[in-house]
């Protein structure tokens, strides 16, 4: 399984639009308003998933070894 099917599985993942709902934040219940924040990759889950396929990490651009 590579990196994107994976963060695709993620409970907090919206298949969607692609936003992760664990990083979205509610605010103004009044008019509920709300602001949408996309998956980035940097949550737990994808650390882990790095951490077991060997993936390195130098500057933006990731490899594995």
């Amino acid at each position: 399984m590579n990196r994107e099917e994976y963060r695709q599985l993620c409970k907090h993942y919206s298949p969607y639009s692609g936003q992760c709902y664990k990083k979205s934040i509610i605010t103004g219940v009044a008019n509920n308003a709300h602001i949408n924040m996309s998956c980035d990759g940097k949550c737990a889950r994808m650390s882990n998933y790095d951490k077991k396929n060997t993936v390195v990490i130098y500057g933006n651009r990731r490899t594995n070894n």
